[in-house]
């Protein structure tokens, strides 16, 4: 839907996934504390979710100019879910 224009790579494809399985692997083994992960896995997928991921969509959906007030709502709810996914 967001990159339409990409080429699909399998090898690149094999690389991102196989890196993101020994990550999940690592901290699996590590012995972090469960609420730890929760508690990252919760700050970011949440704010992904309620700010990020809607803001985004609307911008890519919406075919309004992009200085409409709410495509604009929409540029700050993402921006804004990005910077607190950083500060968080």
């Amino acid at each position: 839907l967001l990159f339409r224009s990409l080429k699909r790579n399998n090898l690149y494809h094999v690389v991102s996934t196989l890196c993101l399985v020994v990550t999940a692997y690592a901290v699996a083994i590590s012995g972090v504390s469960l609420g730890l992960v929760f508690g990252v896995l919760g700050a970011t997928c949440g704010n992904f979710l309620i700010y990020t991921f809607p803001g985004l969509l609307y911008i890519k959906l919406n075919h309004d100019p992009w200085y409409s007030w709410r495509k604009l709502y929409a540029y700050f709810a993402a921006v804004f879910g990005m910077a607190m996914m950083v500060i968080c």
